[in-house]
């Protein structure tokens, strides 16, 4: 009893001598209950965050002002960190904001500033069953490029889907085969008073009014200000915009990207996050390497239902069409094959072969390690795009932030569109207005919309 008596008189002191601070006043506590306990014994303060166990003799709980570290279990497998971006050469096309120079694996404030000034959120962890929490169709999260112009750079598709309401940023642009934007619209010739009517430029996947395009006064003023164009018909189709639309990693848990999805949805965005099952069967290294990783999309183009994901990633796989080959001026079996792209070759190629062999791969792949699905997709990125930096890059965020996985299962929700992706999607080229020289009252149609006034 005197000795209880000895101990409860030594807290007392310590607080009147020490003050009432939460880690001060835990440690003499941990004194007093350590004295308290048996050797097998083991409790918990929830309220101060101390544990005693038999293996350890004190645990103090540091001061408040003190940082805290988020330690991170050793049994889990760690993503390898990449180091192929640096070796990447530096893409003259528009400017991206680099990834944070600390690391994402300690605790994130809210919202972060990259040095370009962009704001990224730390998005909360999307949990089954949330509000406006769904998943994505099972195998719907899948990949392609194609180099077609965006389904959300015609006048038709702006419209979401009450068909009167237009996607709050726009219309998408579209590039020339050399990665500069171009405009989306031309005025049909001859220009007469009586009428206007504004014709999208040609898609390179289907340059079906490639001829009326390089007749325009449009092609004509555009070749005349930029002599870097490549004029003539078989040129003159407009693509995606690479240097805009490749994906982009943030840091090691966040990215954004732009997808296919489904018609009404042009300027959507949406949080996906992963998970680390798998539909078809057991789960690869590479599906548990990215499970609950954050991917932020932005919808520019179509060919996917509403709760599937088609990711633009340069050799992600061609897919129906194919205005890629031509405009790189390769064929289409160096891009990979045709539903898959590079990938699909790692998965479904010969290990006899080295990897860079459009047959040599991993067999059997259910078994590769995440490494090996690496190294395979890397060798296979550089083979296929070694003389196109910005579009190697693209390839490469493949594989060193989405760990070469292959249709990886996920959360979706819609969500607002981080300023990055905004910046990437819209046309910066005015659409054309109501020309000066139309008599009042004349038809003037820019596709299936009304030209707005001068």
């Amino acid at each position: 009893m005197g000795i209880r008596l000895f101990w409860l008189a030594t807290v007392l002191a310590g607080i009147a001598v020490f003050g009432c601070s939460d880690g001060k006043l835990n440690l003499l506590l941990v004194l007093w209950d350590e004295h308290e306990q048996s050797s097998s014994s083991r409790e918990r303060y929830s309220s101060s965050g101390i544990e005693i166990s038999s293996s350890s003799s004190i645990y103090v709980e540091l001061p408040s002002s003190s940082s805290e570290e988020e330690i991170s279990s050793s049994s889990e497998e760690e993503p390898p960190s990449s180091s192929s971006e640096e070796a990447i050469p530096p893409s003259s096309s528009s400017e991206e904001p680099p990834p944070p120079s600390s690391s994402s694996r300690g605790p994130r404030s809210s919202s972060s500033k990259t040095k370009d000034g962009y704001t990224y959120e730390d998005y909360p962890t999307l949990e089954e069953g949330a509000p406006g929490v769904e998943r994505a169709q099972p195998g719907g999260i899948t990949r392609y490029w194609d180099g077609c112009k965006p389904s959300c750079s015609y006048a038709q598709n702006v419209f979401l889907k009450d068909q009167v309401t237009r996607s709050p940023h726009g219309f998408a642009r579209n590039c020339d085969r050399n990665g500069k934007e171009m405009p989306l619209f031309y005025r049909m010739d001859p220009v007469e008073t009586t009428w206007a009517e504004y014709i999208y430029t040609p898609n390179a996947c289907n340059p079906d009014n490639t001829r009326q395009w390089t007749q325009s006064t449009t092609y004509r003023e555009w070749t005349a200000a930029n002599p870097d164009f490549p004029s003539g018909v078989a040129h003159s189709a407009a693509y995606i915009c690479s240097a805009d639309q490749i994906p982009y990693a943030v840091n090691d848990t966040l990215a954004y990207a732009f997808v296919a999805n489904n018609a009404g949805n042009c300027g959507k965005c949406f949080q996906v996050q992963f998970r680390g099952d798998w539909e078809y069967g057991a789960a690869r290294p590479s599906h548990r390497a990215i499970s609950g990783k954050t991917l932020i999309v932005m919808v520019n183009n179509f060919g996917v239902g509403d709760d599937a994901f088609d990711i633009m990633i340069p050799g992600g796989g061609l897919g129906a069409y194919d205005a890629f080959s031509e405009q790189l001026g390769t064929t289409p079996e160096n891009l990979g094959r045709r539903m898959g792209g590079l990938l699909s070759e790692c998965i479904f190629g010969d290990r006899n072969l080295p990897y860079s062999d459009p047959n040599g791969g991993l067999t059997p792949h259910e078994r590769a390690t995440l490494e090996e699905s690496q190294d395979c997709l890397r060798a296979k990125c550089n083979r296929a795009f070694k003389n196109h930096p910005t579009l190697l890059k693209g390839c490469l965020w493949h594989v060193d932030w989405f760990m070469a996985v292959d249709n990886p299962e996920g959360f979706m929700k819609e969500i607002p569109c981080p300023q990055y992706l905004i910046d990437r999607y819209g046309s910066t080229i005015p659409l054309p207005t109501r020309p000066a020289d139309l008599d009042p009252g004349a038809a003037c149609n820019i596709g299936s919309i009304s030209c707005p006034a001068p």
